[in-house]
Order: structure tokens, then sequence, then C-alpha cells
């Protein structure tokens, strides 16, 4: 059986009916194949450029600022700069105030950088029964950035102050399941009290 690409030397491209037929519905013609429809090869569609969620930026001195924080908790962060500008990394998709994007854009490096948020935790300078055993109080802990998760077991140390700005003192911390101790501003995880 042989294939027919073309009729009176037309090709099959150029053929929409033959004898009010369809084209398409024309199988066979004199026992041979009649113009067999190839399936176009699908062109793949580019993969779009994804848009950064987390840019660096800079706040000029001596200015209130605002911007949405690129790490967990995704939070705006709001507060007035002091006597030197500074650096940061924000989401551009969010309402920004006195955040100028670097040019060309800056991705962050996200490894880099740390999430806060709050934590109840018991404390103790010495013993980590007694910290398992304390009185749970409101305490602030970093995070890796990545995690996307307010983690104890992640702790990279412990703060008293919202905004992961004032380090907590050395001792002993618990969320009353597990402790772990925090020492010159690095926190260790220990494991269950």
């Amino acid at each position: 059986m042989a294939i027919i690409s073309k009729l009176n030397d037309v090709l099959c491209v150029n053929i929409s009916k033959i004898d009010d037929v369809l084209k398409s519905n024309v199988l066979y013609f004199d026992d041979n194949t009649f113009c067999p429809q190839t399936t176009p090869t699908p062109t793949p569609t580019p993969t779009p450029t994804p848009t950064p969620n987390c840019v660096e930026g800079t706040i000029q001195k001596n200015l209130q600022y605002e911007y949405k924080d690129c790490c967990y908790p995704y939070g705006q962060i709001i507060g007035t700069n002091g006597d030197d500008n500074i650096t940061v990394c924000f989401d551009p998709n969010g309402v920004t105030v006195n955040v100028v994007q670097d040019s060309p854009t800056v991705v962050c490096d996200k490894s880099l950088l740390n999430s806060c948020c709050e934590i109840e935790l018991g404390y103790n300078a010495i013993e980590p029964t007694d910290a398992c055993n304390a009185t749970l109080e409101t305490y602030y802990i970093s995070n890796p950035c990545l995690t996307n998760s307010c983690r104890f077991d992640e702790a990279l140390a412990i703060y008293t102050a919202e905004g992961c700005k004032t380090l907590a003192d050395d001792g002993y911390y618990s969320d009353g399941t597990d402790y772990g101790t925090q020492s010159g501003g690095v926190f260790s995880f220990v494991g269950p009290c």
C-alpha cells in the first residue's frame, strides 16, 4: 500500500475537499493511504522567568520606612532608619515606603537571611529541668528564612524584643516539651525535657 501525498500535482496541504467530501474524511484513495495527517510536534511553551520575591533595596538614613518582608511570617516591616543607610531584603510586590530597589535588580541570597517570630518559652539560668517547668513567657526566635516556619527546634537565637533585635540572656529555654540552651547569642536545641 502506497501513500498519496498529492493529487493531480496538488500537495495534500492545499487540498480541502475531494468531490465535496472533506479531505479529513478521506483516509484511502484507490486502496492507498491518502494524505496522512501528521500530528504536529507541539512547540514547547517557554518557561517564564520567575519574578524574584526577594530583592535588595536601600533605605537612606533618617527616614521612616515600610516594606514587606520576604521571609516567614512575610509581614510588613515598619521603622525609622538611624544615621546610616541600610540595605534590606524585601518583596517588591508588597507596599514599600522609602525603600529604593537596587538597580539592576539584585536578588537576595535567602540562605543568609533569618525570620523572626513570637514564641512562648520558659527560662532558667542554670537548670534545664527548671526551664521545662517554668511559667511560659513571650520571647522571639530567629529561624532560617527558607524554613517558612516558627519552630523551636530550628531556632538560631532567642530574643526578648519583637523583630529579634535584643538577645535574651544565656541559659536554658523550653517550650514545655523540649529544651535547649543559649550561649553567646547562639541557641542549641537539645531535645525532650
